[in-house]
């Protein structure tokens, strides 16, 4: 047991016709795509003339199809206070991310395993080290220091190690495995505070063949290389994942210029020094057909990272004479501004809502920053996704075809949101129920997979 110590749809041949000429300047400005708080009379002239993207006026924003869309109200639901004390919480959690994360700091990638912010009984951070990385003076002078946080130990792998054991942990667990059986592995996670690999067995497999795997699986793993940590690994059943993309109602992006929906828009960006302006979505939402509307507007032209383990993630060319609103975003009741991206490391435990055309607003806590969902144009094979993208539960969380794309954010408390991802879709759970786990890709991510394609950079507009 842990120790407390708390005092109180393109491929890469894609790029070879769509990126852009080699930049000077690598930038890349984020900011949140306003779906609906833009003009809406059709034509409406701003920018020096330019043409909005704007609704149709016989358009209206989706209702959401359940009743816990507000975040104050999921969170009472998912956490048993009630709404005014869920408000309290949710405008404390930035200033308790913020010291978590400098303690976490301070103590460095070396000693920690994870940091998080917990929220059963009271809402309070959690930093877990590397067993006997801390004596019991410093562990006492440190929760001495910080009483809203609480300090654990029994973690093997510190952060700084993590992403070289998870691959070293899945090339020796799922090398066991032969192609057909590797069809049963539905995703992969890392749990930073057992220190175990998580490997999640598709639910809908046959008992046998399940079992099967998980022999093989949890075969003994004693057998390493010198001085390399023998993988700790369990399984859990799961749901396949899925992409939540489809032809059929809701809107923006669509198939044609006045037909069903396919995804949801994300956020807007500038790519390189170019005043040229790109919407991020889903890169699956462009797999099966390379051209979407928004509104009135093509979206044929687009660029998709070719290094796309890391995120699920598309950027359409937005040309003039259209324009679109830089930090603001629709997300069911009101449009918000957008104030900066979070960085995937600092998630784990934040409450996040997403907005999709289908289902509307729902929100959940971050359970997972480390997250392989094995589904999605740079999933297949072997290796599957990078273990990056963020996993979500939560009892309100919904999502169905159509969702895709969309943006993932938490508000900040001041009227305003913080960024963090563009939606994937479900990990577990049904289109038309709530209680489902999803999953997105993060900002972080979206970053690192541009840049390791040909170094432009992801930086949010305030």
């Amino acid at each position: 047991m842990p120790e407390f110590h708390r005092p109180d749809r393109k491929s890469d041949t894609t790029k070879n016709r769509r990126m852009r000429k080699t930049r000077n300047k690598l930038i890349l400005i984020l900011a949140v795509l306003s779906m609906f708080a833009l003009p809406t009379t059709a034509g409406a002239q701003t920018d020096g003339g330019r043409r909005d993207i704007a609704p149709e006026p016989s358009e209206q924003p989706a209702s959401p199809i359940y009743r816990l869309d507000d975040p104050a109200e999921s969170y009472s639901a998912d956490y048993g206070v009630t709404v005014a004390q869920a408000e309290r919480r949710l405008s404390q959690i930035t200033v308790l991310g913020e010291e978590v994360r400098r303690i976490a700091d301070e103590v460095g990638p070396a000693v920690i395993a994870d940091y998080r912010i917990e929220h059963l009984p009271e809402m309070h951070g959690v930093i877990t080290v590397v067993d006997d990385a801390l004596d019991d003076t410093q562990l006492d002078t440190l929760a001495r220091n910080t009483p809203d946080i609480e300090f654990r130990r029994g973690a093997i792998v510190s952060l700084a190690e993590q992403e070289a054991t998870i691959e070293l942990w899945e090339r020796e667990v799922l090398g066991r495995l032969q192609p057909e059986q590797l069809e049963i592995v539905a995703s992969t996670d890392f749990d930073p505070i057992t220190s175990e690999l998580v490997i999640g067995l598709d639910r809908a497999a046959s008992e046998a063949d399940r079992s099967e795997v998980a022999e093989l699986i949890l075969t003994d793993h004693s057998q390493v290389s010198a001085g390399e940590l023998a993988p700790r690994v369990r399984t859990e059943l799961v749901d396949a994942s899925t992409q939540d993309v489809n032809t059929q109602g809701g809107k923006p992006l669509r198939v044609t210029s006045q037909g069903n929906t396919a995804c949801t828009s994300g956020f807007n960006a500038f790519l390189g020094p170019s005043s040229n302006k790109v919407l991020l979505s889903a890169q699956h939402c462009v797999a099966a057909d390379p051209t979407l509307y928004y509104w009135s507007a093509l979206l044929d032209d687009f660029d998709v990272p070719q290094n796309n383990k890391y995120a699920d993630v598309v950027a359409f060319d937005i040309a003039s004479p259209h324009s679109i609103d830089d930090d603001k975003f629709w997300e069911g009741s009101t449009t918000r501004t957008v104030t900066y991206f979070e960085a995937r490391d600092n998630m784990s435990g934040d409450y996040v809502c997403h907005y999709g055309r289908t289902t509307g607003r729902s929100c959940g806590t971050v359970n997972s920053v480390s997250h392989d969902p094995r589904t999605g144009p740079g999933c297949t094979g072997f290796w599957g996704c990078k273990n990056v993208y963020i996993k979500v539960g939560g009892s309100q969380l919904r999502s169905c075809g159509g969702d895709s794309g969309g943006p993932w954010y938490r508000n900040d408390g001041t009227g305003k949101a913080v960024a963090y991802g563009v939606h994937l879709g479900r990990v577990s759970g049904s289109c038309g129920s709530s209680g489902n786990t999803l999953s997105f890709s993060s900002l972080t991510m979206i970053d690192k997979a541009f840049v390791e394609t040909d170094g432009r950079r992801l930086f949010v507009e305030t």
